[in-house]
């Protein structure tokens, strides 16, 4: 199973889009984003940004609507 991570939690229609999508493949690894540093989203773990790259995740899922915001996020990531 792959474990995803969604970044971006400000948007609860993409998040919820994301999950409904997944198949069972994926599994939720849990939530991250820009300008939180902690949340409690659907009993799943916040990791903050600056902690992504020591989580075991197949991929990162960026949630934003924005071109630009999207460009931001990987900005910031890398």
């Amino acid at each position: 199973m792959k474990k995803v991570i969604l970044y971006g939690v400000t948007c609860v229609e993409l998040r919820r889009n994301a999950e409904a999508f997944l198949d069972d493949e994926f599994e939720i690894a849990g939530y991250s984003d820009t300008y939180y540093t902690k949340d409690v989203l659907d009993g799943k773990p916040f990791f903050p940004p600056e902690e992504l790259y020591r989580q075991k995740a197949d991929y990162i899922l960026l949630l934003a609507f924005s071109h630009r915001a999207l460009h931001d996020m990987r900005i910031f990531l890398r």
